[in-house]
């Protein structure tokens, strides 16, 4: 996992550290840990693991000292529940835009987890390790073994009753990679301001959130009015046509992946979602897409748009974009890899676009 990596390496960069008696910021501690476990493994700076893991990190160093100062308490009790609230909220926005933007959910009970898990893993971890330490000696003693099992399920009881409000977490939010960037840049812009906060940095900050606020609010309710797509389904082919508020989805075997139907209708903000089988022809707004499928035949058109090929047909490909001339063609994941590899070749040779959505992704068209 790449939050338990990332756990140890700042760890250990923290102990290495006291050995010779250095203090290092924090800061520069988790950004050594980044850079270390990059320059290992590249491939981890796109695992949504590892970018949330960073960024609560983050959150809490630079956002829980400024949340903590906002409330002055005398009492020890509740600047111990303070600080923990603080620790909360701040690593909640630190990972906010970016848990919009995987996971479209927003939990409005984050708070009220951690006010009991928080407190539970110091013990959690001790009994933990006593039970680890007497169980490699021999049989633990059973008074570790009933408080370790009590905290277990004490946990996950209260996981459960939180689990089991489902109204308390908002779903289907649309966020996008250009709603992310500006939430971002406006946690940097506030952290800025409110880290020495004075009049001119304040009056700057609400300024310059005017802008970043309506960016955001056009990239989360701009939709393209219509689009034809076609996408990548290994052994299934899916054509999706978005028409104002209405999607249509055309294949030839129902689609039961609840994710993708859920993706599409948050992208589209589609009100109204219907499913058909694949036709041989298919027209949005004057953009014609013809399918040739495991079959081989095709209607005589004078000219189309798009040329979708679907299920391992078995054609001369040259012959028919001599005949069809189409302006596109796309392969999608339901071939073979070898016939699109031979497909590619042949638009190359009678310079066709070509667009395989194996190595491509879905293709997109806006007409």
């Amino acid at each position: 996992s790449p939050s338990v990596v990332r756990a140890t390496t700042v760890y250990s960069i923290f102990s290495h550290s006291r050995t010779f008696y250095r203090y290092p910021q924090s800061l520069s501690i988790l950004a050594l840990a980044f850079y270390l476990l990059l320059h290992i493994k590249q491939i981890w700076l796109f695992q949504a693991g590892f970018q949330m893991s960073f960024l609560a990190v983050l959150g809490i160093l630079l956002l829980h000292p400024l949340l903590s100062k906002t409330i002055i308490l005398a009492n020890s009790w509740l600047r111990y529940v303070r600080d923990m609230l603080s620790v909360s909220l701040a690593a909640q926005i630190g990972v906010l835009p970016l848990s919009l933007y995987y996971f479209h959910q927003f939990p409005l009970a984050f708070l009220l987890a951690n006010l009991l898990a928080i407190p539970l893993m110091t013990p959690l971890l001790i009994s933990g390790l006593l039970l680890l330490f007497f169980g490699s000696l021999g049989d633990p003693p059973d008074s570790i073994i009933s408080i370790f099992g009590w905290l277990v399920d004490l946990l996950n009881a209260w996981v459960r009753f939180l689990s089991g409000h489902e109204n308390w977490v908002l779903t289907d939010i649309p966020f996008s990679g250009l709603s992310v960037a500006l939430a971002y840049t406006s946690i940097a812009l506030w952290y800025l301001v409110f880290s020495r906060p004075t009049r001119s940095r304040f009056s700057l900050g609400c300024w310059l959130s005017i802008p970043l606020g309506v960016l955001l609010l056009v990239d989360q309710y701009t939709v393209p009015s219509k689009e034809l797509a076609v996408l990548h389904s290994y052994g299934n082919t899916i054509v999706v046509g978005h028409d104002g508020g209405q999607l249509t989805l055309w294949t030839d075997q129902p689609v039961n992946d609840q994710r993708l139907l859920g993706d599409l209708r948050r992208k589209y903000r589609a009100s109204k979602t219907t499913s058909h089988p694949l036709p041989a022809l298919i027209e949005v707004d004057e953009t014609w897409m013809l399918t040739i499928d495991s079959m081989g035949i095709y209607p005589k058109l004078p000219e189309i748009d798009v040329l979708l090929l679907s299920g391992n047909p078995r054609v001369h490909l040259e012959l028919i974009l001599r005949e069809l001339c189409p302006e596109q063609v796309v392969a999608d994941g339901s071939n073979y890899p070898s016939l699109a590899d031979r497909w590619e070749q042949t638009c190359r040779e009678m310079g066709i676009p070509y667009h395989h959505t194996a190595s491509q992704g879905a293709y997109i068209t806006y007409p």
